[in-house]
């Protein structure tokens, strides 16, 4: 049987669950010099730490049997674990977790939808009609927006002149999580086809990202990033 020893715990495939379920009740077992410590942090470390080791593939079960049955405090914590290393979780329990979560705490489904976006945007999933549903929430739009501009295009440059009103912060906030998953070529892209759906009439939106590109494009940042469009590829 695989094991591998976290913070001085022998770990296996038969103890893991316990474990887990420990830590994110905020009691991760830890030499007592670091006791307390964060139970998101123990997870985290674990993740990272059984990356390629055998017992990945059973945390990545563990995890997802966690989300399934997580109270709403406990939920917390995955959440952001989730936001943080998305790409460990099983896509289908993520996005299982995300849509049953309505009485979850605000925080812990901003989190979880974050994951689920992240998970989008590097190809691990899809983008489905149930999230779409949670676009008229700003704090849920916010998290998911990145991967409706890049994966669900065509019904995102539907919806994103609805998103955006009069340069709030609310707007400024979606607007820097939208562009922190664009290449320059999208950033670009992106303003031409909101200046030809604007037509006379440029929207808020429109205006928002052609400032932003105007200041941003150029830079060594963007530059660096290159000028493919992933929303052409297909």
């Amino acid at each position: 049987m695989s094991s591998y020893t976290h913070y001085g715990q022998d770990l296996n495939a038969a103890n893991l669950q316990v474990a887990c379920y420990q830590a994110i009740q905020g009691r991760p077992q830890v030499p007592r010099p670091l006791y307390p410590m964060a139970g998101s942090q123990w997870l985290e470390e674990l993740i990272v730490a059984l990356k390629d080791h055998p017992l990945g593939e059973e945390l990545a079960i563990t995890l997802g049997e966690l989300l399934d049955t997580a109270s709403p405090a406990d939920l917390e914590v995955l959440a952001k674990v989730a936001a943080s290393k998305p790409h460990y979780f099983k896509p289908a329990a993520l996005v299982n977790a995300f849509l049953a979560s309505e009485r979850a705490p605000a925080t812990a489904r901003a989190a979880l939808a974050r994951a689920v976006s992240r998970q989008i945007i590097m190809g691990l999933a899809q983008p489905t009609e149930a999230l779409r549903s949670f676009h008229t929430d700003p704090a849920l739009r916010e998290a998911l927006a990145p991967a409706w501009v890049v994966h669900d295009h065509p019904w995102a440059m539907q919806e994103i002149r609805n998103w955006f009103g009069s340069n709030t912060q609310q707007d400024r906030d979606l607007l820097l999580s939208i562009v922190s998953s664009l290449t320059r070529g999208e950033l670009l892209a992106l303003v031409d086809e909101l200046r030809g759906v604007g037509g006379t009439s440029p929207s808020a939106a429109t205006a928002q990202f052609s400032a932003y590109a105007a200041e941003q494009a150029d830079s060594e940042y963007f530059k660096g990033l290159g000028d493919h469009v992933r929303w052409r590829d297909s």
